[in-house]
């Protein structure tokens, strides 16, 4: 298991000026597509509804929410977004630069690649339940409704997001005397300050990660590549750049072509020295009985020399000298002999009777019955015949 160790958080350079920096992403909400961008200083917030997530209907939505918003003969403006195929396929787009707008992929395994849009989303969607809490598709009435009470919320240095980006109060429209500068160099201040805190509640022990002493060849884990229903997935480094490194995916026995830009503290290196843990002393007790001995096969009974026969009973009458003389087969059967068969074999005894033994006598008394008279019943009486 990979330890839970505090990782160093770090935010982006601040712009130059307001309107230069933008963060992006699709709200998924109601089987409905919602396009939301945010200006990074002042959090100032469009949103319009697409029909699909083709790189061609986002680059028509990103010029449409930002043309208004960006400086028309200044630097291009900046819009980060999350690497998703129809978002990716716009790096280097020539349309884009020629409104004077560039798309910026956040970094695959990062997790924390897109907050500010991320926060955007989710501040969007208790807009729309305070306005609908039915729930169900909004129209785009709706939506404009919605983000125009998000740019109305009163952010923490105490103005809302309209009143920041148009400096006129929100309530009388009078002008107010803010400086573009001295919001952004507020706001990244915060972002610093609230750092520390943020690191010391992801991880309450503070132990912090060493760089590991990573080499081209080496294997690695992600520690924030984690899942609860697979094995983490092994990488192989390719290159190493001052603190960063790059790294490929391998997949089953395959390495795969696209490298990924990852922070050394991030990885983890895997080891092949394998050590085991100490003996638990209870377990590994010395045993204070021994072995049983090997049972022996049973050994045969004793054969004697002589073999005897068993002890013969002398009143017991032998089958043989008692042998009945069947009939052959020229013998006819008549009444008479039939007669004189059945005589000679009721007349032999018992195989094992002795000849002092008396039979039954055919003349024995019958059994004694009772002498007491009898009566039928007094309810059957008036039955009798």
């Amino acid at each position: 298991k990979i330890p839970n160790c505090l990782i160093e958080q770090s935010t982006s350079d601040p712009p130059n000026a307001v309107g230069l920096s933008f963060a992006a992403d699709v709200m998924k909400r109601n089987k409905q597509l919602i396009l939301v961008v945010r200006e990074t200083t002042t959090s100032f917030t469009t949103s319009c509804i697409i029909q699909n997530e083709r790189h061609d209907t986002l680059r028509a939505s990103l010029i449409f929410l930002c043309l208004e918003l960006r400086p028309i003969f200044g630097p291009c403006a900046v819009i980060r977004v999350d690497p998703a195929p129809g978002f990716a396929s716009l790096s280097n787009d020539e349309k884009l630069r020629r409104h004077k707008i560039t798309v910026e992929i956040g970094r695959v395994k990062n997790v924390n690649k897109n907050p500010v849009a991320e926060k955007c989303i989710a501040e969007l969607g208790d807009e729309l339940l305070r306005i609908s809490p039915e729930g169900g598709a909004v129209s785009p009435v709706t939506l404009a409704i919605a983000t125009a009470n998000l740019n109305t919320r009163i952010r923490d240095r105490g103005l809302s997001a309209r009143e920041m980006w148009y400096q006129r109060d929100q309530f009388t429209n009078s002008q107010l005397p803010i400086s573009d500068l001295h919001l952004i160099r507020e706001q990244h201040s915060h972002r610093i300050h609230n750092q520390p805190a943020s690191e010391k509640s992801k991880t309450p022990s503070g132990q912090r990660q060493a760089s590991p002493a990573l080499q081209v060849g080496d294997l690695v884990y992600i520690t924030s590549n984690g899942s609860k229903t697979r094995a983490r997935d092994r990488y192989l480094v390719v290159s190493i750049d001052g603190s960063w490194c790059n790294v490929r995916k391998f997949a089953g026995s395959q390495l795969r072509s696209s490298p990924y830009r990852i922070k050394l503290p991030e990885c983890f290196l895997v080891t092949n020295n394998f050590t085991a843990p100490p003996p638990n002393p209870r377990l590994h007790q010395p045993h204070k009985y021994t072995p049983a001995a090997e049972p022996k096969a049973p050994c045969p009974p004793r054969v004697p020399e002589k073999l005897f026969l068993p002890p013969y009973n002398d009143d017991c009458v032998l089958p043989s000298s008692h042998t009945t003389c069947f009939p052959g087969p020229d013998y006819k059967h008549s009444p008479s002999n039939s007669y004189k068969a059945d005589e000679l074999t009721t007349s032999l005894p018992s195989p094992c009777q002795s000849p002092s033994t008396p039979a039954a006598s055919e003349d024995s008394p019958a059994p004694r019955r009772s002498s007491r008279q009898r009566h039928s019943p007094v309810h059957l009486q008036d039955f009798v015949a």
